[in-house]
Formats: structure tokens, sequence, C-alpha cells
């Protein structure tokens, strides 16, 4: 027999992509400590280039001076194997 799931869906518009990874983090920290069920966050940000840093990888890729597309924001995200 299914289960039902209860899911909260947080509609949050267009924010800053710094502002959305802070609160998806902070909810995966309330949700690990079993604070708050299952969420899905529907949002949209502004352009931005994620540049990870793995490892493994030994390909670089330099951070041009000036973006020739304006309000191209960057971020830097670690990825870490669990």
């Amino acid at each position: 027999m299914a289960q039902n799931v209860v899911i909260s869906v947080l509609q949050l518009g267009t924010i800053d992509y710094a502002t959305g990874l802070r609160l998806q983090q902070r909810l995966v920290e309330l949700r690990k400590e079993g604070l708050i069920g299952d969420a899905l966050l529907l949002l949209e940000h502004s352009p931005v280039i994620t540049l990870a840093a793995m490892p493994s990888r030994k390909t670089s890729w330099k951070r041009p001076n000036s973006s020739p597309s304006a309000g191209l924001k960057y971020s830097n995200l670690i990825v870490a194997a669990t």
C-alpha cells in the first residue's frame, strides 16, 4: 500500500544565487537533523557561472578579468564525495 508523502513547496520567485544556495544548505542541515520534512524550492536566479573544485580533475579554468555579459556573476562550488 502506498504511503502519502508530504512535501513543502516554497515559491521564492527571483532571488540571487548566493541567497538561494545558503537557503538550500540551511534546509539540508535542518532536514538531516530531522527538524523539517522534504521541501521543493521553486526559484529563479540571474545567470551565474559555477566553478566546481574537484580534486581529481586536472583541468583548470581561469576567470576572465572582465565579463562581456553585464550582470554575470561567478560562484565557487566545492564538490565533496560522501
